[in-house]
């Protein structure tokens, strides 16, 4: 097994996830407070041209954590620190849905459930004070969500030669 270094100077490493045609690798640096897209070739495993598909500047909605993605190619992001897991366009970075929780620092989702109809969303109480965790209670939970969008399933984007 090789492995190689595919992103450098990374500070604080989150969210991965491909599209669904697995053209594209999704990727969350939090400190730099992006999303950032990469071309994805599949059969050699390796990262292309790169862009910003989503950021969010510094004191507003929170720092970027994990994400997953819709059957339409949505992201849906946790956002640290806003007390919400919203759902963007990555293609233009726009803001389509917002999921407001009572928990300040959502940490990461994923869809599940039969239909994969169901946002679950992480969270952390880590760090927190009392004023804040007298705010929101229910910080550190695991919280579900059923919607009309779905997740993806049986996505494989590459596969590993697990022979070393």
């Amino acid at each position: 097994m090789t492995v190689i270094e595919a992103v450098r100077d990374v500070t604080c490493s989150n969210g991965l996830d491909w599209s669904p045609d697995g053209r594209e690798m999704y990727y969350v640096d939090s400190a730099i407070r992006e999303v950032r897209a990469y071309a994805f070739d599949a059969e050699r495993g390796e990262l292309g041209e790169r862009r910003t598909a989503i950021r969010l500047e510094e004191g507003t909605n929170g720092v970027p954590d994990g994400m997953t993605l819709d059957t339409e190619g949505m992201l849906w992001v946790a956002q640290w620190g806003a007390a919400r897991v919203a759902r963007w366009n990555p293609a233009d970075g726009s803001l389509l849905a917002q999921v407001r929780l009572p928990a300040l620092q959502p940490s990461s989702c994923a869809f599940g459930g039969e239909r994969l109809q169901t946002l679950y969303m992480t969270s952390a109480s880590d760090g927190m004070r009392e004023p804040e965790l007298d705010a929101y209670p229910h910080s550190g939970a695991l919280f579900a969500l059923d919607l009309s969008a779905a997740g993806l399933s049986g996505r494989r984007p590459f596969a590993f030669d697990m022979a070393y």
